[in-house]
């Protein structure tokens, strides 16, 4: 974001890049010749902003720059199926000399046998430390890994997780014959959950469960310029994993690009390396309601999966009363770039 209050504006003096670079003038040249923006003229741009999101073009870049094989889907390929579709979310509440304090809560949405139930997970309060840390790779028969210990982003991550695969696990032990649906891509976390891995638990049901993740934006560039080969109103997908694997690592399953229809936005798509697309997609589209091509059912276990006020303000207190001490903090970035006093 831009706060224009928070700028200091400086109309004299002010020394050009080249009065930094002199003695390498050329250089100089050269680098910025080649990022200027005279590269992008005569090209089409949207604007965007990094904090809503992928932001696409209405109609489109009008043309894609890659040859890409799109097949179409006959819906009637597909059959109504069970459908378990999961989501959570992770925060952090405090931290401790050696590790944090989390609150992980999850949702999903079942649709079994033309039915729709919500079920939420939590919230419940995680400690994850290096006191503790050894003690959760033993629970669950594999090492973690001390980057959790010490890494926020890794250990939300690994919360996040461990809640959604606990209950994809247990919702296809239940359901059985299933489509499971799941916000994401499928690629191999920074750390190892052990038969709670969604690759562990992707082989251990693949006789009566079929794993599909959406991705409602990609940071891939590459993929949002096939966007534009998409056209018309059937149903199609097109195989990238070639291009996903060559430019990422830790990937698993098939890489794919769906619209579910002629209102159907293109997402990439992960699924099972098992299961055939055509009736995956077919099947999803004969089971659940879809909204510009995205399952209404994964909607639901993100809006389950959401934090409430009270809840978090529930979750301090119960902190604040296993704690020693509460300590008074001060947020370093306020004080080191608060507002600007003249004088």
């Amino acid at each position: 974001m831009i706060k224009l209050s928070k700028q200091i504006n400086v109309t004299e003096g002010i020394p050009r890049l080249t009065d930094y670079v002199e003695g390498d003038k050329l250089l100089h040249d050269s680098i910025m010749n080649a990022i200027g923006i005279n590269n992008a003229r005569g090209k089409p741009v949207i604007f965007t902003d990094d904090n809503n999101g992928e932001i696409r073009p209405i109609d489109g870049w009008g043309k894609h720059s890659m040859p890409i094989n799109i097949k179409s889907v006959d819906p009637e390929n597909g059959e109504m199926v069970n459908i378990i579709a999961v989501d959570s979310s992770s925060t952090t509440v405090a931290e401790t000399e050696d590790g944090g304090i989390y609150a992980v809560k999850g949702g999903s949405c079942i649709i079994r046998e033309g039915k729709t139930y919500f079920q939420k997970m939590g919230p419940f309060i995680a400690y994850v430390g290096l006191s503790n840390i050894d003690r959760i790779s033993h629970a669950l028969s594999t090492k973690i890994g001390y980057a959790a210990a010490v890494d926020k982003q890794i250990a939300l991550r690994f919360l996040r997780n461990l809640t959604e695969n606990m209950i994809i696990d247990n919702g296809i032990n239940e359901v059985k014959k299933v489509q499971v649906l799941v916000d994401g891509s499928f690629k191999e976390p920074p750390f190892d959950l052990g038969r709670y891995s969604l690759s562990n638990i992707m082989g251990r049901h693949k006789d009566r469960a079929m794993f599909l993740g959406i991705s409602k934006s990609s940071s891939i560039r590459a993929i949002r310029a096939l966007y534009g080969g998409f056209a018309g109103a059937s149903m199609q997908f097109a195989d990238i994993s070639t291009l996903i694997y060559s430019l990422s690592k830790g990937e698993f399953g098939r890489k794919m690009l769906i619209k579910m229809g002629e209102d159907g936005f293109v997402f990439r798509a992960d699924l099972d390396d098992y299961s055939d697309p055509s009736y995956v997609l077919a099947s999803l589209k004969k089971s659940d309601h879809l909204m510009h091509g995205y399952p209404e059912s994964l909607k639901i276990a993100h809006l389950l999966s959401i934090f409430t006020s009270a809840e978090v303000a529930g979750v301090k207190a119960t902190v604040a009363g296993v704690a020693s001490e509460v300590l008074l903090g001060e947020n370093m970035r306020k004080v080191l770039l608060g507002s600007l006093k003249v004088i």
